[in-house]
């Protein structure tokens, strides 16, 4: 099993970065290939930007989005971690998509309609939240935060099988909740 894993924060200290330590720990002890790209140490760039325009319109895939297509190309599954922000992801991971998700290479508009065109098995995200689980239902925004993620890109592009994991109120969350969280984590991964 080849597993790419796409994680999005800032903070080596944050509770994302715990998660992404037991996805590295769980996908190790089931002796799973895997490829990490960690959009904030890598410094991605997330404009799509006119030169970007320039070379997509000359035919040609800007050099760095050519490498992460390729680890999308070589993965069977694919692991997302990140905050929620605004009900919605950070705008690195916003931008990560907005340039490697390209048309003809994530899907394409063909004269009978959409084609999807990536290939890979599933999709396990795991969001946090800053604010609380009872507020999300209040407002109805657990879908809010999943459906643009899981249909907008994910179903959109051709990975039917998608898994959302949400850890809601953090920053005010017990340390048994959080072990708890990642215990979750751990047994969601090993059974990937």
């Amino acid at each position: 099993m080849k597993v790419l894993i796409v994680y999005s924060h800032p903070n080596p200290k944050s509770f994302n970065a715990a998660i992404l330590e037991k996805v590295v720990s769980a996908l190790k002890s089931i002796n799973a290939d895997f490829r990490i790209i960690d959009l904030y140490r890598e410094n991605f760039k997330i404009a799509l930007d006119s030169k970007d325009f320039e070379t997509l319109q000359n035919g040609k895939t800007p050099e760095d989005v050519q490498k992460y297509q390729q680890d999308i190309l070589w993965a069977d599954k694919l692991i997302f971690i990140f905050p929620v922000w605004w009900w919605s992801y950070p705008a690195i991971l916003k931008g990560f998509i907005d340039r490697v998700f390209l048309h003809g290479f994530a899907y394409a508009f063909k004269k009978n309609g959409l084609k999807k065109l990536l290939k890979n098995e599933k999709a396990l995200v795991f969001m946090t939240t800053g604010g609380l689980k009872e507020e999300y239902e209040k407002n109805n925004a657990i879908q809010i935060l999943q459906r643009p993620f899981s249909e907008g890109v994910l179903s959109f592009c051709g990975i039917k099988n998608s898994e959302f994991h949400l850890f809601y109120g953090i920053p005010s969350s017990s340390e048994e909740y959080r072990k708890n969280c990642l215990l979750e984590v751990e047994e969601t991964v090993k059974k990937l």
